[in-house]
């Protein structure tokens, strides 16, 4: 079923080789909760902890953190210097 709606959605995609394990390195804590921590004198964010929810959530906790950062006076001004996100 989910190969089918996948197809009909991107039908170029199954050109492709499928990966059916991997191996890799995330980032996990012995806490239950996401790990975000500031040093606003240095411009550091830490934020770590983030499981599988950081897919769906991680444009909230990149606004929680430029809220922290904007917070302690770090300049969060948009710049227009950079490309476009992709999309």
């Amino acid at each position: 079923f989910l190969v089918s709606k996948g197809r009909a959605l991107m039908p170029s995609l199954f050109d492709e080789e499928i990966t059916a394990s991997y191996a890799g390195l995330r980032a996990s804590t012995e806490h239950d909760d996401y790990v975000i921590d500031l040093d606003a004198d240095q411009h550091i964010a830490l934020v770590g902890g983030i499981r599988s929810t950081g897919l769906t959530s991680g444009m909230a906790i990149a606004e929680h953190v430029a809220g922290l950062l904007a917070d302690a006076g770090v300049d969060v001004t948009e710049r227009d210097d950079l490309p476009p996100p992709p999309r």
